[in-house]
């Protein structure tokens, strides 16, 4: 697991004649998560269709994976994200 996930990344990028850096990478993934937003709700999509596939929680339900994706968690998490984000 990474410990810098921006930081580690740049580190294996370096051989590329960009020379990428940390902040680089964080910004990048930023602008592409925002430009997705973007284009989402420009075709018509909205926060409360910004959920896991079923399968992931019909996936976690049949296993012992914790409790953490009943609808009303991943809710919470969602429009904690959002809040985060700035959306």
């Amino acid at each position: 697991m990474f410990e810098d996930f921006y930081g580690e990344s740049a580190d294996m990028l370096r051989w590329s004649p960009a020379g990428y850096h940390a902040d680089e990478l964080r910004e990048t993934a930023r602008r592409i998560v925002r430009t997705k937003r973007e284009f989402n709700l420009l075709a018509g999509w909205t926060p409360e269709e910004d959920t896991l596939p079923e399968s992931v929680s019909r996936t976690a339900r049949s296993t012992a994976i914790p409790r953490g994706f009943e609808p009303r968690t991943t809710r919470h998490a969602r429009d904690e994200y959002h809040r985060q984000r700035g959306w």
